[in-house]
Parts: C-alpha cells; sequence; structure tokens
C-alpha cells in the first residue's frame, strides 16, 4: 500500500471512530430506542459476523476458509461446521 492510501486509510478510521463517539453519546441520553449505535465496528466481514451472530471464534475459520474457496462455498462450510457443533455446544437452543 503506497503511503498516501495508508495515511488516508488511518484518517478514515480516526474520522469514524469520532463520529462513533459522538453517536455514542447521543445514545447514551436514553432517546433512542437502542442505547448504543447499531453498526459494530469491525475490521472485515468475518469479525462482523462473529460480532453480529456469531457463534464466538467463527472469525478466524471464516478468514481460512475464505482463502481456501469462494465465498458461497464458505458460507456452506461455516454452516455445517457450526451444525456439526464445532464451534460450541451443540443441541442447545438459542
Amino acid at each position: 500500500m503506497k503511503g498516501y492510501e495508508s495515511e488516508y486509510l488511518t484518517q478514515l478510521e480516526k474520522n469514524f471512530f469520532q463520529a462513533y463517539e459522538v453517536a455514542k453519546k447521543a445514545r447514551s441520553k436514553g432517546f433512542d430506542p437502542l442505547p448504543t449505535p447499531e453498526p459494530i465496528p469491525t475490521v472485515d466481514l468475518a469479525e462482523r459476523v462473529e460480532k453480529s451472530v456469531g457463534p464466538p471464534g467463527i472469525a478466524s475459520r471464516i478468514r481460512e476458509l475464505n482463502a481456501l474457496m469462494p465465498r458461497e462455498e464458505m458460507a456452506f462450510k461455516i454452516a455445517e461446521e457450526i451444525t456439526l457443533g464445532r464451534f460450541g455446544n451443540k443441541g442447545v437452543a438459542a
């Protein structure tokens, strides 16, 4: 990555977190249905999946499989692994 691209991304991230802090402060006043902003800050799709729906630990497996297969195939593989209980307790109601 070139220097100006890295600088741009750094500035973008800084501005995002400043805006996110403003949103958190506004939400803490209690006028909105939820006490925190809905977007959960994440670094990539894998982390977004884990933080949004889980299960814990799935992000690293998504990254691993993403390097090996197309995204659509990866989604089915992840679903299969969750169904087989490779991430947490099998058969526990959500």
